[in-house]
């Protein structure tokens, strides 16, 4: 580039700048507008009708579970009964299963002498409310009488006990043929609703979708309106519950108008067991709502935005023009190496570019050349250190200590807990024990994924504390705070207000791990041109991590090796724990588990920390 040729400003910028917005604004205020009316209505539709489907599906699966546990529990008591003849099970039963009301176990039937006849009577006494009354349970079973002879026929039936207890309750009634007798029956089973109701609220994914359950009969069985339940309301006039209950379809979508012209997505799915329809719904106009109010709202945002604008480059046009044509100047004089340059200068140039964006990208293109070896560093200490010519591709011999920490026990975690449970947990882990390693003096290389997530930090590499003992020193006081910090964690959790108190046993307290080793490190650059990362390998740091496993092995919590210990000895408090066969090494390792600084409160042994600190 000539450095002799004067800018010329042949058409300004914030000229450009304004009718580049304008245009901008109106072309996707235009497409946005056809995307909202058009296309985006077509998608949301199939995604409403999708989602409306699924979250059909899945609450007819937890029904389907939840209806079969009751199921199967009443039967396994009423077998284990007939063949046992202990009645003393079923206050043992209800302890179990709070949510059930009442069992009862009628026999006989409609082809035999004596018709029907109740054999077994089982009233939950600690059911809310003191349980059910007798007489009460009389009077429904009355009223029942022709589901009991369904149920002789071989049919799972479900019934709205509300209007009846005055209480949200269910009743399922369903065959049996007790095991080792020729006698059947039917078992009716009187269980809370509530549960269900909760689930069957306005749902979390979309809060416009809501499903209910009906029987065959079109009853009501669970709604989010408890007007419905409490009533024991019909909805078979309905045209989508007629529909839904005279289909031989199993499930099925569809759209829908009811009586007042408001048209609905519907889904259905009839279950396996008792008889019951699980449904689904959202109004079609608050699916499209959004859709309108979205594009009213860009076209107001955008209105706003286009109007200021165009005012503020109107107004500070110049002031940008100016400080660009500064700026390009500046860079050329990096571009050179001359890193002192005067971002004021009244001198103008002219070029033979159109404007000031011209200018300054020819200049960062210059720019760009000279720094390109540095665009692959994040980090200002290790960009500061590869300039200096102190990082290489070959690498550095320094002594580090390093340290690998986990929870020893995070399987015993994980496998209770879904993804987003897992992922929280770790980074509150995570949260706890960086702090540590930063505040002293350490540096987070990587964390590894093998059984949990395993932190792998480093003293004395990127930067020292003065010497080996020094750095090996600051990694113990580290970890001392690490194991102070999960003891204070688990204590938070074992709280009986804590919302996790009921988990906390001590299997489930956390368990934290360390191996600390000192040596001879290899550090440097480690990748290939397009990805490169500033770590440590060798001996020592194979060996940091081999000496975390046998924790578990000692009930200890930080372990480490002779070299750290020869280095730390005088300042800590250890104990020496028996010699390690490792794969590589010719005489057994010594290995030694730290109880505190020797000049601090707390444990003196490692029997205090396995009393005080590691349950």
């Amino acid at each position: 580039m000539d450095r002799n040729v004067k800018t010329q400003v042949q058409f300004p910028i914030g000229a450009k700048l304004i009718i580049i917005i304008v245009g901008f604004l109106l072309v996707s205020l235009g497409a946005l507008t056809i995307l909202g009316s058009v296309l985006i209505g077509s998608d949301i539709r199939i995604t409403a009708e999708d989602n409306n489907f699924t979250v059909n599906h899945w609450a007819a699966r937890e029904v389907e579970i939840i209806l079969g546990n009751i199921r199967s529990k009443a039967v396994l008591l009423l077998e284990d009964m007939d063949t046992a003849e202990n009645l003393n099970m079923a206050s043992y039963f209800f302890t179990q299963n709070p949510d059930i009301a009442a069992i009862i176990f009628t026999t006989g039937g409609p082809e035999q002498a004596g018709g029907l006849k109740e054999k077994y009577t089982f009233i939950n006494e600690n059911f809310p409310g003191g349980g059910i009354p007798r007489s009460l349970l009389d009077i429904w079973q009355n009223i029942q009488e022709n589901d009991l002879r369904r149920a002789f026929a071989g049919e799972i039936l479900t019934d709205n006990c509300f209007p009846v207890f005055n209480i949200p309750l269910l009743a399922m009634i369903f065959p049996l043929h007790t095991t080792g007798t020729a006698e059947s029956g039917a078992v009716t089973v009187l269980f809370s609703s509530e549960k269900l109701r909760k689930d069957f609220g306005v749902s979390d994914s979309a809060d416009i979708n809501y499903s209910f359950i009906i029987n065959d009969e079109g009853c009501v069985l669970v709604h989010p309106n408890e007007e419905l339940m409490m009533s024991g309301a019909n909805m078979s006039d309905l045209p989508f519950i007629r529909g839904a209950l005279e289909s031989s379809a199993r499930s099925l979508q569809t759209l829908f108008t009811d009586r007042e012209g408001t048209e609905y997505f519907g889904a259905y799915e009839r279950l396996n067991i008792g008889n019951i329809t699980v449904i689904t719904s959202v109004e079609s106009g608050l699916v499209f709502k959004g859709v309108a109010a979205t594009t009213q709202r860009n076209i107001v945002i955008g209105g706003i935005v286009l109007a200021l604008s165009i005012l503020v480059i109107a107004l500070f046009s110049k002031t940008i023009s100016k400080p660009l044509r500064t700026l390009t100047r500046a860079v050329e004089a990096v571009e050179t190496g001359d890193y002192r340059m005067n971002l004021i200068d009244n001198r103008r140039k002219k070029s033979h570019f159109t404007d000031e964006i011209g200018i300054l990208t020819h200049s960062f293109i210059g720019m760009g050349n000279s720094l390109e070896n540095f665009e692959k560093f994040t980090n200002k200490t290790i960009v500061r250190l590869a300039r200096q010519g102190k990082l290489t591709r070959t690498g550095t011999n320094k002594t580090a200590t390093v340290c690998f920490a986990l929870i020893r026990n995070f399987s015993d975690f994980s496998k209770e807990m879904d993804a987003y449970n897992t992922v929280k947990f770790v980074n509150s882990f995570l949260a706890r024990i960086v702090p540590c390693i930063i505040k002293s003096g350490g540096v987070v290389d990587k964390f590894l994924t093998q059984e949990g997530v395993v932190v792998m930090s480093v003293w004395g590499v990127v930067e020292s504390a003065g010497s080996p003992e020094r750095d090996a020193l600051n990694c113990i006081q580290a970890v001392l705070m690490m194991r102070s910090l999960v003891h204070t964690w688990n204590a938070e959790r074992a709280r009986p207000n804590s919302a996790k108190a009921k988990r906390t046993t001590r299997d489930t307290l956390i368990k934290l791990g360390c191996g600390i080793n000192t040596g001879e490190v290899i550090a440097g650059q480690i990748g290939s041109d397009e990805r490169m990362e500033y770590t440590v390998i060798g001996d020592a740091v194979n060996l940091a991590a081999r000496i975390e496993g046998p924790n578990d092995l000692f009930d200890t919590d930080i372990l480490i090796t002779e070299n750290t210990w020869l280095l730390t000895a005088d300042r800590l408090i250890t104990e020496e724990m028996p010699s390690l066969e490792v794969k590589g090494k010719e005489k057994p390792l010594r290995v030694f588990a730290v109880v505190n600084i020797s000049d601090r409160e707390g444990p003196q042994t490692m029997r205090e920390v396995r009393k005080q600190w590691l349950v």
